[in-house]
């Protein structure tokens, strides 16, 4: 960024944080839902499992697109392809880069399957708030 490392870019610096403290904290909540289901009587697991779902899905697609941010236009297969024709040189960037954009895609999808954020969002306003 402007001739400098990325890490100086104070944006980025507090984009990584939030991931690192949201992290944090859904490791915390997970770590709540397993005493909670050990505890259960009944073997039911607690609604608030649908709050791991949720926000790991969310965690995954964030961290994804830092990580495509990071490798900029090099992170698409194409560009670096389409880049090393036209200067006959090799490909500029991280060797990790271009194996990002499927994984970046694919992870649009986390959303959905294993139950949608929507229905789980359902799941927690009928059985943690009521609704």
């Amino acid at each position: 960024m402007n001739g400098k490392p990325l890490i100086e870019d104070r944006g980025f610096r507090t984009r990584v944080a939030q991931l690192e403290v949201d992290m944090k904290a859904l490791e915390i909540t997970q770590l709540r839902v397993v005493s909670a289901f050990s505890k259960a009587s009944d073997g039911k697991p607690d609604p608030l499992s649908s709050v791991l779902k949720i926000k790991g899905t969310e965690l995954l697609q964030g961290t994804s697109e830092l990580v495509m941010d990071v490798g900029g236009p090099q992170a698409m297969a194409v560009w670096q392809q389409e880049l090393s024709a036209l200067t006959n040189e090799p490909a500029i960037g991280p060797d990790w880069a271009p194996a990002m954009a499927p994984a970046y895609l694919m992870l649009r999808a986390a959303s959905i399957y294993g139950g949608t954020n929507e229905i789980q969002k359902n799941i927690l306003n009928k059985a943690v708030l009521g609704l």
